[in-house]
């Protein structure tokens, strides 16, 4: 009974990742948040200077361009979000792999058998 739990999971973790070889994560969408993160932070110091009494004449120009950029960043992103699909398998595998071991888990004799180990 163990060898067929053993098979269902295994079938299904090479269905997932052979979904994932198919279709991987989009590379270019953690660089671009990093990116975000970094040009918020920016601005964030921008604005603890202005607070600090930095004149704003001399700021200015800095805070624009971190805002357009910021602007850009943000529209890249979410044009991948938009598009970006996750593969069926890699956010079902889980419940997948539950679904096909869920016979095996209601039949009396394995569970006994898995009461005894």
């Amino acid at each position: 009974m163990l060898d067929a739990v053993s098979k269902v999971f295994d079938t299904a973790l090479q269905d997932a990742l052979s979904q994932l070889r198919k279709k991987p994560p989009d590379q270019e969408f953690p660089a671009l948040v990093a990116a975000l993160d970094g040009i918020e932070l920016k601005i964030k110091n921008l604005v603890r200077s202005l607070e600090n009494g930095a004149p704003y004449a001399n700021l200015k120009p800095r805070m624009e361009e971190l805002e357009a950029q910021k602007k850009a960043l943000e529209k890249k992103i979410s044009a991948i979000a938009k598009t970006a699909t996750v593969p069926p398998a890699a956010g079902t595998a889980p419940s997948h792999v539950l679904e096909r071991l869920s016979p095996l888990l209601k039949d009396p004799d394995w569970v006994h058998l898995a009461n005894e180990h």
